[in-house]
């Protein structure tokens, strides 16, 4: 009898060790997975090629409500994205009268463009301003554009879009507006890590044309 029980116990201890190898090893795959998932989020993150990096751009043309081309003699003839909005198509309801407005302010001007990353085509993606003006916050004051979430802590971009929709101006013109409708590759997550090399521009190659 006492050896049955002392096999029993045995076996208890047996068991109560595997239970805590496997709590142990569940615990730091858990762990394990966590981390690559906040280094993978980090890398995700849109990053300047040089913090503070700001270049002159002569804008050759308007592709879309938050899409350009533009020209400098480092880098030649590049497309970039504007950062901190999502613009419709020129198919969708307001879509023209986005391209129609930047192309207003931007087209044959001299902009400055602060790096902040590559969308998934390697297209820049900038901050710009023009004569001290930043056209993603007038697009999203007069509600022709919506802000990204990599932008949710520009307060300046946040208050312009307040500004539409508390004026039910554009796309808040018939309701609250589904942010994924306008949305575009490199609006968002498709930012990539950093600016890792130039790319000139190619005709009709990188750009989403919408």
């Amino acid at each position: 009898m006492n050896g049955r029980r002392q096999m029993i116990a045995n076996r208890g201890e047996e068991l109560m060790s595997f239970t805590r190898y496997v709590v142990i090893a569940s615990t730091a795959i858990l762990l394990i997975a966590v981390l690559v998932f906040v280094r993978v989020s980090d890398e995700m993150q849109p990053r300047p090629k040089n913090p503070g990096a700001t270049h002159s751009w002569q804008v050759t043309s308007v592709i879309d409500g938050s899409t350009l081309e533009a020209v400098n003699s480092e880098q030649g003839r590049r497309i970039i994205r504007v950062f901190g909005i999502c613009t419709p198509r020129p198919d969708q309801p307001f879509g023209i009268a986005a391209r129609e407005r930047l192309a207003e302010l931007v087209e044959g001007q001299t902009i400055s463009g602060h790096d902040v990353g590559l969308d998934w085509h390697e297209n820049l993606v900038c901050d710009i301003e023009v004569r001290d003006v930043n056209p993603a916050c007038l697009l999203l004051s007069e509600g022709l554009a919506l802000r990204t979430d990599y932008a949710e802590r520009r307060h300046d971009l946040g208050y312009a879009e307040a500004e539409a929709r508390e004026a039910n101006r554009g796309l808040w013109s018939s309701g609250k507006p589904n942010r994924q409708d306008y949305m575009h590759p490199g609006d968002d997550h498709g930012l990539s890590r950093r600016p890792t090399r130039t790319r000139k521009a190619e005709p009709g190659v990188g750009a989403d044309s919408r």
